[in-house]
């Protein structure tokens, strides 16, 4: 099916809350903005709908994003905030330390969150950065007269360079997907012209979520949404410390 966001159509936004009340299992996406408070809202809804009828099973949240500009900070922090992920954004989070949003009490966030696991990353790729030698003198002359000069070695180090994000995808429980222009933010759901298909596909859900997830951590993915979601925590774990220690990354 072809959903098109454009003037009164809510199709696209549609799609994503029939996939929120759908999912079973995880939820992935891969987008280029996560700006979105109130369908992150809708999703916490479905989840305490499922628990009072009894449903127990915990749901796995996969977000593979960027790094929020200036502009889109505030919105990017208020949807981390609604998943219960503010210190994502530690600056953000301590200027607005006890404040809530969108009429979310403490009570309520503590108790739409139980059983909602996620993650929030985004894509670096590294590689090794070689300096030039560099000549210097060094205090003495030559047999000549003239300075003496020496040559450094070459240092190389590890450095990092962010991936820009440009999809616009979701998948769920390998089953399910929505693939297209419009990115997961106000504007796009309610006033760009967007277009996204959407459908059901076992096939090509789990075949694009094992291709994606493998080319993330290099590695192959299980298809146990728990499993997978405790390795990413240690991946992105060693990733950081390499990060900041000037190492190459540990996929």
């Amino acid at each position: 099916m072809l959903f098109r966001s454009q003037e009164d159509d809510r199709s696209i936004d549609e799609a994503y809350r029939l996939a929120f009340s759908s999912a079973r299992n995880y939820l992935y996406f891969e987008n280029q903005y996560f700006r979105n408070a109130d369908l992150v809202m809708y999703l916490r809804e479905v989840r305490r709908k499922l628990k009072a009828k009894g449903w127990k099973n915990d749901i796995y949240v996969f977000v593979v994003t960027n790094v929020p500009d200036g502009k889109g900070r505030i919105t990017t922090y208020e949807t981390m905030r609604a998943l219960g992920r503010a210190e994502r954004m530690p600056t953000l989070e301590k200027k607005n330390d006890g404040v809530e949003t969108n009429g979310d009490s403490a009570s309520l966030r503590s108790r739409d969150l139980e059983g909602l696991n996620v993650h929030v990353c985004t894509l670096c790729c590294s590689g090794v950065e070689v300096t030039q030698p560099q000549a210097y003198a060094t205090g003495g002359a030559g047999p000549m007269g003239f300075p003496a000069m020496a040559i450094s070695e070459p240092l190389m180090r590890t450095v990092y360079k962010d991936i820009y994000v440009h999809s616009k995808l979701l998948l769920v429980d390998d089953v399910y997907f929505t693939l297209g222009s419009a990115n997961f933010n106000v504007r796009s759901m309610e006033v760009d012209s967007e277009l996204n298909i959407a459908m059901t596909s076992p096939i090509l859900t789990q075949k694009w979520r094992k291709e994606l997830w493998t080319l993330h951590t290099g590695r192959g993915p299980k298809d146990d949404a728990a499993a997978e979601f405790d390795q990413w925590r240690l991946t992105m774990d060693r990733n950081g410390v390499a990060k900041n220690n000037g190492q190459d990354r540990k996929s």
